[in-house]
């Protein structure tokens, strides 16, 4: 009986992770549906078309935005936080933002409402302008919301972390399935 409850808090706790694509939303019709993507590892967070939009992970338990990036032979969590300079990025981190994605898709975490896009910044390296998201206005920028759509549960090849949760999924439901049999 003890391995069926902990069978089941497992199963609950695979179950709380989505893939998201995030996107902003403006009064701007020329920024309203363009998504985001970072400009590289660890970086800003920029507008892109949606063919560019990076797909992230969603952990509705931690609430917490992620993605990976391959380091060596060890995949290291990119988490959505904003940067002591005020930019919106995924990086390593200790300190994500919180996040809860409302029935709408809206992103809801402190400070959502002073989210900004900026045409043509620098980097924090100074190496590229980007369009990207800062929590401050200044010339050129406008206010937008953040927002995710929720897409197709499928597993990008070469990913250990995201082949690894397959299986374990995989495996827990078989033998759910041959428990409930008997």
């Amino acid at each position: 009986m003890k391995f069926l409850s902990i069978l089941a808090l497992v199963s609950a706790a695979l179950a709380t992770v989505s893939n998201i694509a995030l996107f902003v939303k403006s009064d701007s019709p020329k920024m309203t549906s363009l998504g985001v993507r970072p400009a590289n590892k660890e970086a800003s967070l920029l507008l892109s078309t949606e063919e560019e939009t990076l797909v992230m992970k969603y952990d509705s338990e931690m609430r917490i935005i992620y993605a990976s990036a391959d380091r060596g032979s060890m995949p290291v969590p990119l988490l959505f936080t904003i940067d002591g300079s005020g930019v919106y990025k995924l990086k390593a981190t200790m300190y994500p933002l919180l996040v809860t994605i409302a029935d709408t898709g809206k992103l809801e975490f402190e400070g959502d409402g002073d989210v900004y896009a900026v045409k043509n910044m620098r980097d924090g390296d100074g190496d590229i302008e980007c369009n990207c998201l800062v929590n401050f206005v200044v010339d050129g920028s406008g206010p937008v919301e953040l927002y995710a759509k929720f897409t197709p549960q499928y597993e990008p090849r070469g990913s250990i972390t995201d082949q690894a949760v397959t299986l374990v999924k995989l495996a827990l439901r078989k033998l759910l399935q041959v428990m409930l049999t008997y």
